[in-house]
């Protein structure tokens, strides 16, 4: 991640946390008392600076509380200056500032937002601190409820019931043009036969996969057209597990709540289900040989979602949208990963958390990682094959 140009845990003007402070104390005259801060974990994303856990007191009335406060800071990268290309560093903080994210209600809502500053070069959110389980720990039943609840979310906007927005940060064509950034940084990187060579990348990829890859990117275009077939629908684009939270509201109702909202944009029903199951096969939450039974529970409960707010897609199509999606999303961006880490001599720091996780030594693990990519490359050709018989009957 980039340096900040201030260093929020170091030094930090009162002014900057007052305004949230206040709004999630729920109290407009409260005094800040003290406060610290540390960083939290962040992610892979080029323009986030960093993500801040702050906490203190603060007077209320008479009394002294606890506050607690997450700050997300996103600064601009040359990379990421078009609201076109899905990773536009700006997309985030617009989403929280406007009120298209207070209109997603129900069982999985977003983060809720405290402020959002924009320091031109810079972007400050002030988010709720979550204290609930992330699903990165969750099973599978939980998982399928977390499918479900955002099948609902997908076919309110599908069926109009929540309209479909238009603001000009929102990306039209995320996948479309996800994948044509992937192709830009990877196609060469696939073409060199010196990468087929390195130690990790033969451990990971035993069996010769060069050829199915490239293939994927020339299924892409056909594979995009045929998503568009599909109901629109407003897409999180990135309800990977380590971004869902398991959190009791005040009244005690048990909900999911989602963070990152960067990729948001409008899509097509299913596209969440495929990014969803396969970021956590990407992430090595879950393994290959373990996902045909991830399927089997998650895809019936998207379904049941959907169809809670009258949106109707027959499964086959749904199947077809899961496929396509997680095939185009993870299959290209397994290449960048695969590129930015696989290279070297020395096993990458996400693998050995894999391997650790699951208790194998770190050559298993890559080679349990690489098969996942094998799975993807098998959805590229059911996906192909569901798209004939669905929209042409071939």
């Amino acid at each position: 991640m980039q340096q900040s140009a201030m260093n929020p845990t170091s030094s930090l003007a009162l002014e900057h946390l007052t305004g949230p402070v206040r709004l999630a104390l729920g109290d407009d005259q409260a005094t800040i008392l003290d406060w610290t801060a540390k960083p939290l974990t962040g992610g892979m994303f080029p323009a986030t600076v960093g993500v801040f856990h702050f906490s203190g007191t603060a007077r209320v009335s008479s009394h002294v509380v606890p506050w607690t406060l997450v700050l997300k800071v996103s600064r601009t990268h040359p990379w990421f200056t078009d609201p076109d290309t899905p990773w536009y560093w700006r997309r985030e903080g617009r989403a929280y500032a406007s009120d298209l994210l207070n209109q997603v209600v129900g069982d999985l809502v977003p983060v809720r937002c405290y402020g959002v500053e924009d320091c031109g070069d810079e972007i400050w959110c002030w988010l709720e601190f979550l204290q609930g389980q992330s699903a990165t720990s969750w099973g599978l039943e939980r998982r399928g409820l977390a499918a479900c609840h955002l099948g609902t979310m997908a076919g309110r906007y599908a069926t109009g019931q929540w309209p479909l927005p238009d603001h000009p940060w929102l990306i039209p064509e995320f996948l479309r043009a996800g994948v044509g950034q992937m192709a830009t940084v990877s196609l060469d990187f696939l073409h060199d036969q010196g990468t087929w060579a390195r130690p990790l990348v033969q451990t990971a990829f035993p069996e010769p996969v060069e050829a199915r890859w490239r293939s994927l990117w020339e299924e892409a275009s056909g594979l995009l057209d045929a998503l568009e077939y599909l109901p629109r629908t407003l897409c999180h684009n990135d309800p990977i597990s380590g971004n869902l939270f398991s959190q009791l509201t005040e009244g005690g109702r048990d909900t999911i709540v989602a963070i990152d909202w960067g990729f948001l944009a409008v899509g097509v029903v299913g596209q969440d289900l495929g990014t969803m199951l396969s970021g956590d096969l990407m992430g090595g939450l879950m393994t290959a040989r373990e996902m045909p039974e991830y399927e089997g529970l998650v895809l019936p409960r998207y379904l049941e979602g959907l169809e809670l707010p009258g949106c109707s897609v027959p499964l086959e199509q749904l199947r077809f949208a899961y496929a396509a999606t997680a095939a185009l999303k993870h299959g290209t961006f397994w290449a960048v990963l695969t590129q930015m880490s696989l290279l070297g001599d020395e096993p990458p720091a996400w693998l050995e958390a894999f391997a650790a996780r699951h208790g194998w030594s770190s050559e298993v693990a890559l080679g349990q990682w690489g098969e996942g990519l094998y799975y993807l490359l098998d959805l590229v050709d059911e996906a192909r094959i569901a798209a004939k018989k669905i929209w042409t009957g071939a």
